[in-house]
């Protein structure tokens, strides 16, 4: 399988313990090494002591005066600072003081992180230890600290801004240049800064010179941005348990220290950390004595168990419940801590921090700083520089004043730091205008940070704790910078539009589908609606060739700008026509006409050829615009939160035929192109603007129904579907998922009319309410489609299922697969919310990591404490009604759930919404009837002894369940494949198959039946696998036939032949997929 993001970053940790090793190795001998303190637990978080044993450390000492050592080979590992590299220096003199001369027998080894300063070499050669002591340069790579975040535990900001020294900046340019030969090369790199854009060119001239990486980097943005470029995020004081805890105690290398006591913050090693960490100050206490009150209930039921309970208890939970202990007594501890730093005074300090950041009362600021500079002063000092930042500077008589209370408060030794606080542009000065006496004057920083809505002051109080907006870690005041680079506008971090100044309202397509080029090329002309004195609109563009663009109805010449390529495209900035604008109030509508043709290799466009249809004759285009890859098929704004009525012109060579997600009006036919017009007069998303064009035939089913396919496919898909529009692809895609009006379409391996083609469809359909109907604003609330599609479908799904106790299985089900997900890789923890924070990175890569399942899960529970089925399902129709055809965020949903249930509960929305979710323990207590059926008929197949046909009570089971329903079957086969495989043979197979008669069945069950018998290695059946990927040659299917027929090795060549002959039937993912498996198992 690929290498996961947690893979790649667990490789740091083995590169760095590499390049030690590397060191130590060539140098021979046992030997002592001398470490620098602060170093200490650098190196233990990439080495420990039995590595270093290895390779002949013999003692381990810290860097200290008057320091003995026994070995005569020493290494010493310490940081660049002349004052550290000084001490070893003097520590070698001081040897030689003592022995009145240098002992040749010894040989010292400075290493120096993360490189040798210049002036170093000339040190060693004034103090005439050239000949006694090796220079060598230790680098380390980025040490991975909670989850993705990386440090190096580095900080340059006084050498940087105060003595000027970017002598760092090449070994930190090294560092970032190995991180993506690691990661690989992201498609966008953007570098704020003085200091970024000169690592910029460093990066780039490593790159020539030492090569650049050929992965594909799945994150996608490379944002490097100087420290100076937000002042005001590293003054402001955070409100949340992290950012608080960073305050008052000291952390080295993710350990926090507290007095004695010391706790990893990794919420992979500390999990009371992992849910205190994003919360507010305040709400982290009482969550820790909920903590608390829990282990104390487990201390009192242990003095009630019995022994098996005890010894069951001791091997599986006595050290999780210590280390949980441990745990909790330092977060309270840290909590006092905390609350005795911050004092009784907090929600002062955030007022005063907010009256400097919206530049008001700028006398009470002043005269805080004043009244508490002797028993807070570093709290003052950074109050002073943040309001000198957001103020465009102090006045020399301010400065004055607060620098003299100072310096009589806190001592005169103090005289340089107002100058290194300047001289660092913390601190900045101005002079006194009038202008600034004004009541309504803004400074400079705070008119920047108005327009670019750094102040988000207009949030409604319910957003204030949605994670999704950095705001809420200062309490809703501010929004670091870095956030606004990672997104691309307010509404949507998505897409570069601006729908709020100028929105698309309709859009006309004329388009010819040209599969010589597999691109579409043609017209799009869009009609806008735009404010008062707007005189452009920004669209979203991926890749499209724009040839020009028109005003189609003077025929005018517009002016159009591209932008920068971003990870989800560039912005497309267009000079609206001129329009009679009288009155302000009012919106104004105007057309303007795109002349454009998409790109050969445009994500959201699947050229298929002729090899790869069903029928083997003609090629065959389908659209796939989910999520941001509308703008590669036509220029839009390309964001949920704008939806819009469009039409359609699409012209074809002859035999073909087109689908999209509209109502076909007519069709024109010659004898060399037909010509397809479309209308769909609903407000749709652009991801729901769908296209399919192949050699299709039609069949009518109803009034309201029609069903397209492939020739070979078209009586199948008659007999399946009975209402409804249905298209069915091609047979290599195994899974096709969009939500749009008038169609859906499914892949044919869903065909023969069997409970599973029915689960799709009914998905399918809740997609249409809960995707189409009802939009989300922008993919952080993406649960709004997923989590309601899922809940909404299974709902359909138990109406129709003949099965007892579906709700339940689906129920069991889920906490299955939310389980499954938690599970998954660490690295995308912080994804791992039903409102995830996806700014700076491309949906379509991350989406599959949020729980959507705990929407579903979370719905049920609301139901249950609602009032029932039938009260939630009249909630649900009307809440589909009265946002019918809008685009809606979280909250909107939830004010109007608050609204219809009168008397609605508490509910910790933080728990559900933005909190890693929990393992479910409960599944086992799950029984299903029919589920506990088939595992007992799976166990009466392994236990039966086929030599013995006179066993009664074993042949009465075997056929007591022959008429399974599809679910049935499909479960009876896992059991058989994941458990019991080991006990069948063909004997027992060949009767399995006859009373069952599973080839017969759906493709699915045929699927999973061929699977079990590559399993129990029925030979005569290889080929029968082997013919089914070659005719459904999904990824879905492949995947596992081709792993489980590589654990024969007689089999190696024949299907390597096979895919060989078929690969041009295959998607390119599917193609690379099963070629990475069949080279690495060959």
């Amino acid at each position: 399988m690929d290498i996961t993001l947690d893979d790649k970053l667990s490789a740091l940790q083995q590169i760095n313990q590499q390049k030690l090793v590397k060191i130590l190795d060539t140098i021979p001998g046992s030997k002592d090494l001398i470490i620098e303190q602060k170093l200490m637990k650098i190196l233990d978080s990439f080495v420990g002591v039995t590595v270093l044993k290895r390779y002949g450390v013999d003692k381990i000492y810290k860097l200290e005066e008057g320091l003995k050592t026994s070995n005569s080979q020493r290494i010493f590992l310490v940081s660049n600072s002349l004052i550290a590299c000084k001490r070893v220096l003097d520590q070698i003199q001081s040897e030689i003081s003592l022995t009145g001369k240098p002992n040749v027998q010894v040989c010292h080894h400075l290493l120096v992180m993360p490189f040798v300063p210049p002036v170093l070499y000339n040190l060693v050669e004034e103090e005439g230890l050239s000949e006694l002591l090796t220079l060598q340069t230790f680098s380390i790579e980025f040490i991975r600290l909670d989850g993705n975040v990386l440090s190096l535990e580095n900080p340059m900001f006084v050498e940087l801004y105060y003595h000027k020294d970017t002598s760092s900046l090449r070994a930190l340019a090294r560092n970032l240049w190995s991180l993506q030969l690691i990661l690989g090369s992201p498609r966008l790199s953007l570098f704020l800064g003085k200091h970024s854009q000169q690592m910029s060119k460093l990066m780039e001239s490593m790159e020539q010179s030492l090569g650049s990486s050929s992965l594909e980097n799945e994150v996608g943005a490379f944002i490097v941005m100087d420290r100076s470029f937000d002042l005001a995020t590293t003054l402001l004081t955070p409100v949340t348990y992290a950012g608080l805890l960073n305050e008052v105690v000291e952390i080295n290398v993710g350990i926090a220290t507290l007095e004695k006591s010391q706790t990893r913050l990794d919420p992979n090693k500390d999990q009371i950390y992992g849910e205190v960490r994003d919360t507010p100050c305040s709400d982290a206490f009482p969550i820790l004595h909920r903590k608390a009150k829990s282990l104390k209930s487990e201390q009192e039921a242990i003095q009630t168990m019995k022994l098996v309970e005890m010894e069951r208890y001791v091997s599986t939970r006595l050290q999780r419940t210590r280390d949980m202990t441990q745990q909790l007594a330092f977060h309270i501890s840290a909590c006092q801590a905390i609350a005795d730093t911050v004092g009784s005074e907090f929600q002062v300090l955030q007022t005063i921090e907010k009256l400097m950041l919206d530049c008001k009362d700028r006398k009470e600021c002043l005269s805080y700083i004043e009244r508490n500079i002797d028993e807070h002063e570093l709290r003052c000092l950074r109050l002073l520089c943040l309001l000198s930042i957001t103020t465009d500077g102090v006045t020399q008589n301010e400065i004055l004043d607060i620098q003299k209370m100072h310096l009589h408060i806190h001592g005169y030794q103090h005289i340089p730091l107002f100058y290194k606080l300047r001289t660092t542009g913390l601190l900045k000065y101005r002079n006194e205008y009038i202008l600034h006496k004004l009541p309504n004057w803004s400074s400079e920083w705070s008119s920047n940070a108005q327009k670019l809505k750094m102040l988000p002051g207009s949030l409604k109080r319910s957003d204030q704790n949605s994670r999704t907006c950095p705001s809420y870690v200062f309490n809703n005041a501010y929004i670091p910078a870095i956030y606004f680079k990672m997104a691309l506008s307010p509404g949507d971090p998505h897409s570069f539009s601006r729908p709020e100044f100028a929105r698309v309202t309709n859009i006309h397509l004329e388009l010819y589908v040209d599969f010589n080029r597999n691109v579409l090329k043609g017209n799009a002309i869009l009609t806008i609606e735009k404010k008062y004195s707007i005189t452009e609109i920004i669209l979203d563009n991926y890749a499209l060739v724009i040839k020009r663009v028109t005003n189609p109805v003077t025929e005018e010449i517009l002016k159009y700008s591209i932008g920068r390529q971003h990870i989800v495209g560039s912005s497309f900035t267009i000079q609206l026509p001129q329009t009679e604008e009288k009155y302000v109030r009012v919106t104004f509508r105007c057309k303007i006409q795109i002349e454009y043709e998409t790109s050969p290799e445009s994500p959201a466009l699947y050229w298929l050829t002729p090899a790869q249809t069903a029928d083997g004759t003609h090629p065959f285009l389908l659209s796939n615009n989910k999520l941001t890859f509308a703008r590669a098929v036509f220029p839009c704004q390309d964001t949920p939160s704008v939806k819009f009525s469009y039409t359609a012109t699409i012209m074809v060579p002859k035999d073909f035929t087109v689908i999209m997600s509209a109502l076909s009006q007519n069709v024109f036919k010659n004898s060399q192109v037909n010509l397809y017009n479309f209308l769909q007069a609903k407000q749709v998303a652009s991801y729901a603007v769908t296209i399919a064009v192949g050699s299709l035939q039609k069949e009518h089913l109803s009034t309201r129904s029609n069903v397209f396919a492939e020739k070979k496919f078209i009586n199948e898909a008659v007999n399946t579907f009975h209402r409804y529009d249905v298209c069915v692809l091609p047979p290599c895609f195994g899974h096709f998922e969009v939500e749009c009006p008038c169609v859906v379409f499914l892949s044919p391996i869903l065909l023969c009319g069997d409970d599973s083609s029915i689960s799709s469809l009914a998905i399918s359909i809740a997609q249409s309410w809960a995707g189409h109907l009802v939009t989300c604003a922008n993919y952080h609330h993406f649960w709004l489609h997923k989590s309601f599609s899922m809940f909404v479908g299974r709902k359909i799904i138990c109406k129709i299922w003949k099965c007892s106790d579906a709700q339940l299985f689906y129920k069991k089900l889920s906490h299955i697969e939310l389980n499954r997900m938690i599970d998954i890789s660490s690295a995308t923890n912080s994804l791992k919310t039903l409102i995830p924070d996806l700014t700076g990175l491309l949906p379509i890569n991350f989406v599959r990591h949020v729980p959507y399942e705990l929407g579903c899960i979370f719905l049920d529970n609301l139901e249950n404490n609602l009032g029932g089925s039938l009260a939630f399902e009249e909630f649900l129709k009307s809440y589909f009604f009265n946002f019918a055809y809008k685009s809606i965020k979280t909250d909107d949903w939830k004010e109007y759930l608050n609204n219809y249930f009168a008397k609605l509960q508490y509910i910790d929305w933080d728990l559900w919404l933005y909190n890693i979710p929990y393992k479910r323990t409960d599944i086992n207590n799950y029984e299903i009837t029919w589920e506990i059926e088939c595992s007992i008929l799976a166990k009466a197949w392994a236990r039966w002894d086929d030599n013995n046909f006179d066993q009664p009570f074993f042949l009465r089971i075997l056929y007591k369940k022959k008429d399974f329903t599809d679910i049935e079957e499909i479960i009876f086969l896992s059991l058989l494949i994941r458990q019991m495989y080991k006990y069948l043979n063909v004997k027992k197979m060949n009767l399995l198959l006859k009373i069952h008669r599973f080839e017969n069945k759906s493709y699915q069950i045929r699927y999973l039946w061929l699977l079990l018998c590559i399993k129990v290695h029925w030979h005569e059946k290889i080929l029968d696998a082997l013919d089914f990927v070659t005719q459904f040659c999904s990824l879905h299917y492949a995947w596992n036939i081709f792993n489980y027929i590589l654990e024969w090795p007689e089999y190696h060549l024949i299907l390597q032949r096979m895919f060989t002959i078929n690969k041009k039937k295959m998607l390119t993912y599917t193609r690379n997929q099963l070629m990475s498996i069949l080279f690495s198992k060959h």
